[in-house]
C-alpha cells in the first residue's frame, strides 16, 4: 500500500525521512534557532513571511490562538499561558 493514509491513524515514514531522523539524532540543536529556520523556510515556500509546522489541526488552532493573543511581543509570548499582560 504505497503513499500516506492518515485516516488509518498515521502513516509510514518514507525511507529518506527515517534516514534524516537517524542522522539528526546524532546532534544537539538549539530548538529556538531550528523553529526560526523552519518558519522562514516553510513560509517562504508559500509566499508568507513565516510558517509553522504543527502536529495537526488541533495544534495549528492552539498555535494560531496563542499568536492572536500574544502578537509579536516576546514578553507576551513567553508569558503564555498567563495572559495578565502586566
Amino acid at each position: 500500500m504505497p503513499g500516506t493514509w492518515t485516516y488509518l491513524s498515521g502513516s509510514l515514514e518514507f525511507p529518506e525521512v527515517r534516514q534524516a531522523q537517524v542522522e539528526a539524532a546524532q546532534h544537539f540543536v538549539n530548538v529556538l534557532e531550528l523553529q526560526r529556520a523552519v518558519g522562514k523556510a516553510s513560509g517562504g515556500t508559500h509566499g508568507a513571511e513565516s510558517g509553522i509546522i504543527t502536529s495537526g489541526a488541533a495544534g495549528a488552532m492552539a498555535a494560531a490562538t496563542a499568536a492572536c493573543m500574544a502578537g509579536a511581543d516576546d514578553k507576551h509570548i513567553w508569558q503564555l499561558p498567563d495572559t495578565t499582560w502586566d
